[in-house]
Protein backbone atom coordinates (compact mmCIF):
# COMPACT_ATOMS: atom_id res chain seq x y z
CA UNK A 1 0.00 0.00 0.00
CA UNK A 2 1.24 3.48 -0.79
CA UNK A 3 1.71 6.15 1.83
CA UNK A 4 -1.80 7.35 1.01
CA UNK A 5 -3.46 4.55 2.94
CA UNK A 6 -6.85 2.88 2.74
CA UNK A 7 -9.04 5.67 1.39
CA UNK A 8 -6.25 7.37 -0.53
CA UNK A 9 -5.96 10.40 1.76
CA UNK A 10 -4.55 9.65 5.21
CA UNK A 11 -1.21 7.94 6.03
CA UNK A 12 -1.14 4.17 6.27
CA UNK A 13 -0.96 3.08 9.89
CA UNK A 14 -3.22 5.86 11.13
CA UNK A 15 -6.24 3.56 10.45
CA UNK A 16 -9.23 5.91 10.56
CA UNK A 17 -12.82 4.89 9.91
CA UNK A 18 -14.84 6.46 7.12
CA UNK A 19 -17.02 8.14 9.77
CA UNK A 20 -14.02 10.10 11.07
CA UNK A 21 -13.27 11.70 7.71
CA UNK A 22 -14.08 15.40 7.52
CA UNK A 23 -16.51 16.95 5.05
CA UNK A 24 -13.60 18.02 2.86
CA UNK A 25 -12.38 14.42 2.61
CA UNK A 26 -15.60 12.70 1.52
CA UNK A 27 -17.08 14.86 -1.23
CA UNK A 28 -20.12 13.62 -3.17
CA UNK A 29 -19.74 16.53 -5.60
CA UNK A 30 -22.41 17.68 -8.03
CA UNK A 31 -22.01 15.85 -11.32
CA UNK A 32 -23.99 15.72 -14.54
CA UNK A 33 -24.10 13.35 -17.49
CA UNK A 34 -21.75 15.07 -19.93
CA UNK A 35 -20.90 13.02 -23.02
CA UNK A 36 -19.36 14.88 -25.94
CA UNK A 37 -21.45 15.34 -29.06
CA UNK A 38 -19.22 12.90 -30.97
CA UNK A 39 -19.26 10.19 -28.28
CA UNK A 40 -20.64 6.70 -28.84
CA UNK A 41 -22.81 6.36 -25.71
CA UNK A 42 -24.18 3.30 -23.88
CA UNK A 43 -26.93 3.41 -21.24
CA UNK A 44 -26.75 0.36 -18.92
CA UNK A 45 -29.98 -0.36 -17.10
CA UNK A 46 -31.92 2.07 -19.29
CA UNK A 47 -35.27 0.64 -18.21
CA UNK A 48 -38.28 2.88 -18.75
CA UNK A 49 -36.27 6.09 -19.13
CA UNK A 50 -33.24 5.76 -21.47
CA UNK A 51 -30.99 8.79 -21.45
CA UNK A 52 -31.43 11.22 -24.34
CA UNK A 53 -27.73 10.99 -25.29
CA UNK A 54 -27.57 7.16 -25.47
CA UNK A 55 -26.92 5.48 -28.82
CA UNK A 56 -27.28 1.93 -27.44
CA UNK A 57 -29.24 0.68 -24.41
CA UNK A 58 -28.84 -2.41 -22.24
CA UNK A 59 -31.21 -3.88 -19.66
CA UNK A 60 -31.41 -7.27 -18.03
CA UNK A 61 -35.19 -7.32 -17.60
CA UNK A 62 -37.55 -7.41 -20.56
CA UNK A 63 -40.68 -7.65 -18.43
CA UNK A 64 -42.08 -5.02 -16.06
CA UNK A 65 -39.45 -5.52 -13.39
CA UNK A 66 -40.00 -4.44 -9.75
CA UNK A 67 -36.54 -2.87 -10.02
CA UNK A 68 -38.13 -0.12 -12.11
CA UNK A 69 -41.46 0.01 -10.27
CA UNK A 70 -43.23 -2.33 -12.73
CA UNK A 71 -42.92 0.33 -15.45
CA UNK A 72 -42.67 -0.83 -19.05
CA UNK A 73 -39.29 -1.16 -20.73
CA UNK A 74 -38.69 1.52 -23.38
CA UNK A 75 -36.98 0.31 -26.57
CA UNK A 76 -36.65 3.24 -28.97
CA UNK A 77 -33.07 2.70 -30.23
CA UNK A 78 -30.57 -0.19 -30.57
CA UNK A 79 -31.10 -2.43 -27.51
CA UNK A 80 -29.50 -5.55 -26.01
CA UNK A 81 -30.70 -7.75 -23.17
CA UNK A 82 -27.60 -8.37 -21.05
CA UNK A 83 -26.29 -8.56 -17.49
CA UNK A 84 -24.13 -5.69 -16.22
CA UNK A 85 -21.63 -8.12 -14.68
CA UNK A 86 -20.89 -9.68 -18.10
CA UNK A 87 -21.51 -7.09 -20.81
CA UNK A 88 -21.19 -8.45 -24.37
CA UNK A 89 -18.86 -5.72 -25.64
CA UNK A 90 -15.16 -5.53 -26.37
CA UNK A 91 -12.80 -3.49 -24.23
CA UNK A 92 -13.37 0.29 -24.55
CA UNK A 93 -16.08 -0.25 -27.18
CA UNK A 94 -17.83 2.95 -26.05
CA UNK A 95 -16.65 6.47 -25.46
CA UNK A 96 -19.10 7.02 -22.61
CA UNK A 97 -21.34 4.79 -20.46
CA UNK A 98 -24.25 5.91 -18.29
CA UNK A 99 -25.26 3.80 -15.30
CA UNK A 100 -27.99 5.53 -13.29
CA UNK A 101 -29.60 3.93 -10.21
CA UNK A 102 -28.54 0.39 -11.17
CA UNK A 103 -25.52 -0.97 -9.27
CA UNK A 104 -27.24 -0.79 -5.86
CA UNK A 105 -29.42 -3.68 -7.12
CA UNK A 106 -26.54 -5.93 -8.25
CA UNK A 107 -25.35 -8.79 -5.98
CA UNK A 108 -21.79 -8.50 -7.35
CA UNK A 109 -21.64 -4.70 -7.55
CA UNK A 110 -17.79 -4.59 -7.58
CA UNK A 111 -17.79 -6.73 -10.74
CA UNK A 112 -20.41 -4.40 -12.27
CA UNK A 113 -18.10 -1.43 -11.69
CA UNK A 114 -15.19 -3.32 -13.23
CA UNK A 115 -17.28 -4.11 -16.32
CA UNK A 116 -18.30 -0.47 -16.77
CA UNK A 117 -14.63 0.51 -16.59
CA UNK A 118 -13.70 -2.19 -19.10
CA UNK A 119 -16.16 -1.31 -21.87
CA UNK A 120 -15.91 2.51 -21.84
CA UNK A 121 -13.34 5.29 -21.72
CA UNK A 122 -15.47 7.54 -19.55
CA UNK A 123 -18.81 7.48 -17.87
CA UNK A 124 -21.37 8.58 -15.34
CA UNK A 125 -22.40 6.59 -12.26
CA UNK A 126 -25.26 7.43 -9.90
CA UNK A 127 -26.80 5.67 -6.89
CA UNK A 128 -28.88 6.70 -3.87
CA UNK A 129 -26.91 7.82 -0.83
CA UNK A 130 -27.14 6.08 2.52
CA UNK A 131 -29.33 8.94 3.79
CA UNK A 132 -31.77 8.34 0.92
CA UNK A 133 -31.80 4.66 1.82
CA UNK A 134 -32.76 5.52 5.38
CA UNK A 135 -35.63 7.89 4.57
CA UNK A 136 -36.90 5.81 1.66
CA UNK A 137 -35.72 2.22 2.20
CA UNK A 138 -35.70 -0.25 -0.66
CA UNK A 139 -35.22 -3.85 0.53
CA UNK A 140 -34.31 -4.80 -3.05
CA UNK A 141 -31.21 -2.59 -2.79
CA UNK A 142 -28.16 -4.66 -1.86
CA UNK A 143 -25.49 -1.92 -1.50
CA UNK A 144 -25.19 1.64 -0.19
CA UNK A 145 -22.69 4.24 -1.43
CA UNK A 146 -20.77 7.42 -0.68
CA UNK A 147 -18.10 9.33 -2.54
CA UNK A 148 -14.61 10.36 -1.47
CA UNK A 149 -13.05 12.60 -4.11
CA UNK A 150 -13.07 10.49 -7.28
CA UNK A 151 -13.36 7.23 -5.33
CA UNK A 152 -16.60 5.39 -4.66
CA UNK A 153 -17.08 3.97 -1.15
CA UNK A 154 -19.51 1.07 -1.02
CA UNK A 155 -20.75 -1.43 1.53
CA UNK A 156 -23.40 -4.09 1.67
CA UNK A 157 -26.80 -2.94 2.83
CA UNK A 158 -27.52 -4.14 6.38
CA UNK A 159 -30.61 -4.63 8.54
CA UNK A 160 -30.09 -1.25 10.15
CA UNK A 161 -31.12 0.37 6.86
CA UNK A 162 -34.55 -1.22 7.25
CA UNK A 163 -35.86 1.34 9.72
CA UNK A 164 -39.68 1.33 9.96
CA UNK A 165 -39.92 4.39 7.71
CA UNK A 166 -42.12 2.82 5.06
CA UNK A 167 -44.34 1.05 7.56
CA UNK A 168 -44.63 4.09 9.85
CA UNK A 169 -45.25 6.73 7.20
CA UNK A 170 -46.75 4.70 4.39
CA UNK A 171 -47.04 6.70 1.18
CA UNK A 172 -45.95 10.02 2.69
CA UNK A 173 -42.35 9.67 1.50
CA UNK A 174 -43.50 8.84 -2.02
CA UNK A 175 -46.06 11.64 -1.98
CA UNK A 176 -43.29 14.13 -1.23
CA UNK A 177 -41.88 13.47 -4.71
CA UNK A 178 -44.94 15.15 -6.21
CA UNK A 179 -44.32 18.38 -4.29
CA UNK A 180 -42.21 21.08 -6.00
CA UNK A 181 -40.81 22.12 -2.60
CA UNK A 182 -39.37 18.65 -2.00
CA UNK A 183 -38.06 18.32 -5.55
CA UNK A 184 -36.42 21.73 -5.10
CA UNK A 185 -34.63 20.41 -2.01
CA UNK A 186 -33.48 17.36 -3.96
CA UNK A 187 -32.28 19.54 -6.84
CA UNK A 188 -30.29 22.02 -4.77
CA UNK A 189 -29.10 19.73 -1.94
CA UNK A 190 -28.62 16.74 -4.20
CA UNK A 191 -25.50 15.43 -2.42
CA UNK A 192 -27.82 14.48 0.44
CA UNK A 193 -29.83 12.17 -1.79
CA UNK A 194 -27.56 10.96 -4.63
CA UNK A 195 -24.00 9.71 -5.07
CA UNK A 196 -22.92 10.90 -8.53
CA UNK A 197 -19.58 10.45 -10.22
CA UNK A 198 -18.25 11.24 -13.69
CA UNK A 199 -15.14 9.11 -14.21
CA UNK A 200 -12.39 8.59 -16.78
CA UNK A 201 -10.72 5.31 -17.82
CA UNK A 202 -11.63 3.47 -14.60
CA UNK A 203 -13.97 3.65 -11.62
CA UNK A 204 -11.91 3.70 -8.44
CA UNK A 205 -13.81 2.09 -5.58
CA UNK A 206 -13.31 0.68 -2.10
CA UNK A 207 -15.55 -1.87 -0.40
CA UNK A 208 -16.06 -0.76 3.22
CA UNK A 209 -16.98 -3.03 6.12
CA UNK A 210 -20.75 -3.41 6.39
CA UNK A 211 -20.84 -1.99 9.94
CA UNK A 212 -18.62 1.00 9.20
CA UNK A 213 -20.31 4.40 8.83
CA UNK A 214 -19.48 6.63 5.87
CA UNK A 215 -19.95 9.71 8.04
CA UNK A 216 -20.23 10.62 11.70
CA UNK A 217 -23.83 11.80 11.52
CA UNK A 218 -23.55 13.50 14.93
CA UNK A 219 -20.60 15.66 13.85
CA UNK A 220 -21.63 18.68 11.71
CA UNK A 221 -18.10 18.92 10.30
CA UNK A 222 -18.39 15.36 9.00
CA UNK A 223 -21.70 15.68 7.19
CA UNK A 224 -21.59 19.41 6.32
CA UNK A 225 -20.75 18.60 2.70
CA UNK A 226 -24.01 16.70 2.35
CA UNK A 227 -26.01 19.82 3.21
CA UNK A 228 -24.16 22.32 1.04
CA UNK A 229 -26.17 24.14 -1.59
CA UNK A 230 -25.32 22.91 -5.09
CA UNK A 231 -26.74 25.46 -7.54
CA UNK A 232 -26.53 24.81 -11.30
CA UNK A 233 -23.32 26.03 -12.91
CA UNK A 234 -24.65 26.54 -16.44
CA UNK A 235 -27.82 27.82 -18.05
CA UNK A 236 -28.50 24.30 -19.31
CA UNK A 237 -28.29 22.86 -15.82
CA UNK A 238 -30.54 25.63 -14.51
CA UNK A 239 -33.17 24.80 -17.13
CA UNK A 240 -32.89 21.10 -16.37
CA UNK A 241 -33.37 21.72 -12.64
CA UNK A 242 -36.32 23.95 -13.43
CA UNK A 243 -37.93 21.07 -15.35
CA UNK A 244 -37.15 18.52 -12.63
CA UNK A 245 -38.63 20.72 -9.92
CA UNK A 246 -41.77 21.90 -11.68
CA UNK A 247 -42.74 19.07 -14.04
CA UNK A 248 -44.32 15.74 -13.26
CA UNK A 249 -42.33 12.56 -13.90
CA UNK A 250 -44.45 11.84 -16.97
CA UNK A 251 -43.78 15.28 -18.45
CA UNK A 252 -40.05 15.02 -17.73
CA UNK A 253 -39.96 11.62 -19.47
CA UNK A 254 -41.77 13.00 -22.54
CA UNK A 255 -39.28 15.88 -22.75
CA UNK A 256 -36.37 13.42 -22.45
CA UNK A 257 -37.81 11.35 -25.28
CA UNK A 258 -38.13 14.45 -27.48
CA UNK A 259 -34.49 15.38 -26.71
CA UNK A 260 -33.42 11.88 -27.69
CA UNK A 261 -35.33 12.02 -30.99
CA UNK A 262 -33.90 15.45 -31.85
CA UNK A 263 -30.37 14.26 -31.06
CA UNK A 264 -30.78 11.18 -33.27
CA UNK A 265 -32.17 13.31 -36.11
CA UNK A 266 -29.26 15.72 -35.91
CA UNK A 267 -26.79 12.85 -36.04
CA UNK A 268 -28.49 11.37 -39.12
CA UNK A 269 -28.41 14.75 -40.86
CA UNK A 270 -24.73 15.35 -40.02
Amino acid sequence: MSKLGRYGHYPAGSRRSAASLSSSEIRPLRTRVRPRSSDFVLDVGSGDHPHASADVCVDRFLDNSPHRGQRRLVVDRPFLCADIVALPFSDKAFDYVICNQVVEHIPDAPQALRELSRIAHRGFLATPTEFMEFICPHPEHLWVFARHGNRVLMKRRSNRHDLPTKEAFGGVIWALHSLPEFRRLMAFREDLFWMRLEWEETIHFTVVDQQEAFYNYYDPDSFAELLRRTPPTTVGEWLRDLVEVNCSRETAMRLAKIRSQVRQLLRWLA
